[in-house]
């Protein structure tokens, strides 16, 4: 983590879009918050998105109330358009400021493994940077 949050070469502290990914139970938003830490001392304020919470606030707007399981249950096709829709949405936002985005690699649906960032997402979004964060099975399944 240090490496990647040094003032110098290689830094978070310029970037607008910052992805965070992994599987459920990595350690994404654990090192997040960590890194929010380290880059307020810094001075950099970065505002931690979190995807889920973004599409569960698009689904309300158009479904009503509906918990976040309900995510891996919308139809494929919905569940597409909701995701490219969060997804312009936190673009946007990142015009304004810079944008750590917690997201999952993967989405366990009934038909199967989605992928969390489909090509077309990271078009949307054109991260300049993109962290992979990785840990034993051991471990999240621990965490799980």
């Amino acid at each position: 983590m240090r490496r990647c949050f040094r003032p110098s070469g290689g830094s978070l502290v310029s970037e607008k879009l910052v992805i965070v990914t992994g599987v459920p139970g990595s350690g994404k938003t654990t090192l997040i918050k960590e890194a929010l830490k380290v880059l307020r001392a810094m001075g950099v304020d970065y505002h931690h998105v979190n995807y889920g919470d973004v599409m569960l606030e698009i689904i309300r707007s158009k479904k009503g109330e509906v918990d976040r399981d309900a995510l891996r249950e919308m139809p494929l096709a919905f569940y597409s358009r909701v995701q490219r829709e969060a997804a312009r949405r936190i673009s946007r936002l990142a015009r304004l400021k810079p944008v750590l985005v917690d997201t999952h690699c993967l989405v366990k649906k009934p038909e199967g493994y989605y992928p969390g960032l489909p090509r077309w997402v990271l078009e949307e979004l054109k991260p300049e940077s993109l962290i992979l964060v990785e840990a034993d099975p051991e471990e999240i399944g621990r965490r799980r």
